[in-house]
């Protein structure tokens, strides 16, 4: 094997190589110069396209560790590929490391589809291997092909540029070197070299989305129009350029209009978005990470009622008067108890103010309502710092009887955001203080009180 260092940062006029090795040297100098800077964890099914990822980067004199997954889905050929690749490395002197997975209990546990469950199992995976062997990126062998494919895929269920503008050559540390080659280029390198490979039979079959636009639509398309790839191709380069204009733009505007804010929480500048030239579309770059699709997104950026709320999977939109808060509910629902004598951890967590103080004819009590007196010595020596929950009651200081803190909320045009967010105390199984808003009569200070267990919201620094 040539040293890396003495070929892949050599100029490419000066190196002898076959034509296909060349073209994926310059597109590896053009997309991906960290291939040149490091190991490489190589992901190797068997298949065409990553054999001939790894024979073509060992070729080139990268420092490569192949790995390999076996989802046992396909039977006797699982184990077929496998053994195939452990030969192939064998003979390439090429560090091999192999994996098992039970996708179908994956599935069951995370409620996903056969193809998702293969996914995020061996990304997962490929992840905490290039971590744990100190490998610079991982190396899939998609290719121009897989490219044009996904581009019709997102095609025909209605995506924006994110969608057609396919697939990436780095995404992080996911690098794709193949990317500008096509099928038959893999094929035609592979047979140059005299090498075989394995082939998924699930591949061939059309009961996929995938498989159909691969094995009928294009053919087709390629029949009819002979120059047709070639001017797709052509296109994905224009959409790559495009999206990495939008994307800029895109990134300018979450710098000028997007808070980020506890909890996970984001609040988008309701008049800065109505501002840009195409609030819908630039709502739905925002918030399709957070699993809303484009008809919520146009409904949101063009809802006229404060207090509307949408909802994906995780996360709720909430329509302020002045910005759009984005956040997942399931992030409010923990409870943590904490002695007294931890009042500065609790200031630190959950900025909430703890002092005790003796109580004398000098002390001043704040009467702006923002903070909260209780009888230290009645109250016991631990606390616990929630979010509402429906049903919740309280005793208002004050005031006789109980009140539902939902009503209390609905009184103060508390937004949804607001009534998640704000931390309730309990002590004692009580609720004796709405963080910042109202105190519980519970363990009232009296003339007779020793000390006063003080809270209040700390100052935001």
């Amino acid at each position: 094997m040539i040293n890396r260092n003495t070929f892949l940062n050599l100029p490419i006029e000066r190196l002898i190589m076959n034509a296909f090795e060349e073209k994926t040297l310059r597109y590896i100098h053009r997309h991906m110069p960290a291939v040149a800077n490091g190991k490489i964890l190589a992901a190797v099914s068997g298949g065409a396209d990553s054999v001939a990822l790894l024979r073509v980067l060992a070729a080139l004199g990268c420092n490569c560790i192949a790995a390999h997954c076996n989802f046992h889905l396909r039977g006797d050929e699982a184990d077929r590929d496998e053994a195939f690749v452990r030969k192939l490395c064998h003979d390439l002197d090429i560090e091999l490391r192999c994996t098992d997975f039970d996708v179908e209990a994956y599935k069951k546990s995370h409620g996903v589809s056969t193809e998702m469950a293969c996914r995020e199992l061996r990304y997962d995976w490929f992840e905490r291997q290039r971590a744990a062997l100190g490998c610079s990126v991982i190396a899939v062998a998609h290719h121009r092909d897989d490219n044009i494919e996904t581009f019709f895929l997102n095609l025909v269920r209605g995506s924006g540029i994110t969608g057609l503008a396919g697939i990436k050559p780095c995404n992080g540390k996911i690098v794709r070197p193949l990317l500008g080659s096509s099928r038959d280029e893999i094929r035609n390198y592979l047979k140059t070299l005299g090498q075989d490979y394995v082939t998924d039979s699930t591949n061939l079959e059309n009961d996929y989305a995938r498989n159909k636009i691969r094995n009928v639509m294009l053919p087709e398309i390629s029949r009819l129009f002979p120059s047709a790839m070639a001017g797709i191709e052509l296109t994905l380069d224009n959409l790559q350029g495009d999206y990495a204009v939008w994307s800029g733009a895109v990134e300018a505007f979450k710098r000028d209009a997007v808070e980020a804010c506890r909890h996970g929480q984001i609040k988008i500048d309701r008049r800065k978005l109505a501002a840009s030239a195409d609030p819908a579309t630039l709502l739905n770059a925002l918030l399709s990470r957070y699993g809303f699709n484009g008809e919520q997104t146009k409904a949101i950026a063009s809802a006229s009622r404060v207090g509307a709320v949408f909802e994906s999977k995780e996360y709720v939109a909430e329509v302020g008067r002045n910005d759009i808060s984005v956040f997942s509910p399931g992030s409010f629902n923990n409870a943590e108890t904490y002695a007294l004598s931890d009042a500065g951890r609790i200031e630190k967590e959950k900025g909430i103010l703890i002092e005790i103080v003796d109580n004398s004819p000098e002390f001043e009590f704040d009467r702006s309502g923002k903070t909260a007196y209780f009888d230290a010595d009645a109250t016991g020596d631990r606390l616990t710092v929630r979010h509402w929950q429906q049903g919740d009651r309280f005793r208002p200081f004050g005031m006789k009887g109980t009140k539902k803190l939902s009503d209390y909320f609905n009184d103060r045009k508390f937004s949804l955001m607001q009534k998640l967010s704000t931390p309730i105390v309990e002590m004692q199984g009580r609720i004796v203080w709405i963080a910042g808003e109202r105190a519980a009569d519970d363990f009232r200070v009296t003339p007779s009180s020793r000390r006063i267990l003080t809270m209040r919201v700390a100052d935001k620094t």
